[in-house]
């Protein structure tokens, strides 16, 4: 577990690393937070567990994770899952 610095305030963050036998590959974990409500966050296609801190999405619900009002956790993408094979 280490620490997220977001807008200047500090945010419990813990990094799960794992190989998916089912994907056959790593797959990433970001888990906010440490009480509070739990989300699950998905990043789009074919994107990865840290798309919301990189785009700053977190900095919008940062006091809510804080206050252990709310704790989240946001995996890696699937490549080639359903969201990537969409055709029109």
């Amino acid at each position: 577990m280490f620490i997220l610095q977001v807008r200047g305030d500090i945010m419990n963050v813990e990094h799960i690393h794992h190989y998916s036998h089912h994907l056959g590959r790593d797959m990433n974990i970001r888990v906010y937070g440490h009480d509070g409500l739990p989300i699950v966050a998905f990043p789009c296609q074919d994107g990865n567990c840290y798309n919301y801190e990189g785009y700053g999405f977190l900095d919008n619900i940062a006091d809510y994770i804080d206050g252990g009002q709310m704790s989240g956790a946001i995996r890696d993408g699937a490549p080639g899952g359903r969201s990537s094979i969409f055709t029109i």
